[in-house]
């Protein structure tokens, strides 16, 4: 009778033990990055994840500028241009540059680490429209023309 006892205290206080164990984790809580929490879902909303944009943005000494704007969900970036000559064709070299980007509010879109070039962009459900330097939309005959088209 008194092992008997024993024996139901101790795989009691086993199972305990393992319920302790898993509980931290029922709730989403732990230590490892992959796994996301309540908090973290709720402001996902705000996130791009990884989103690529393209188009041919004006020139004033080419026939226009391709350019590939990816953004990832790390808050990194890449930017290919390609100055375009007649009939499209490439002109020189493939310029690829990185860094950090940044969301100002819900849309708009900064990238941190250009030092020569627009850096902010409108962003849409379709497209990133390019500002200009004071980060207000461009204006004129050409305003259409600084669209990225959002790449599926």
């Amino acid at each position: 009778m008194r092992s008997r006892i024993i024996n139901i205290l101790v795989f009691t206080a086993a199972g305990l033990g393992s319920c302790k164990q898993h509980s931290g984790n029922a709730a989403g809580k732990t230590d490892s990055p992959l796994v996301r929490t309540d908090t973290q879902i709720v402001v996902a909303d705000t996130v791009i994840r990884y989103r690529s944009y393209s188009g041919v943005l004006p020139c004033s000494n080419c026939e226009g500028i391709q350019v590939t704007i990816n953004l990832m969900g790390d808050y990194s970036y890449q930017e290919l241009s390609n100055r375009l000559g007649k009939r499209g064709k490439k002109i020189g070299e493939t310029i690829d540059e990185t860094g950090r980007w940044m969301l100002h509010g819900r849309d708009t879109v900064q990238l941190l680490d250009v030092t020569d070039g627009p850096s902010k962009y409108l962003k849409t459900d379709t497209s990133l429209i390019q500002l200009d330097a004071a980060g207000e939309r461009m204006t004129g005959m050409l305003a259409s023309q600084y669209e990225l088209k959002k790449i599926k």
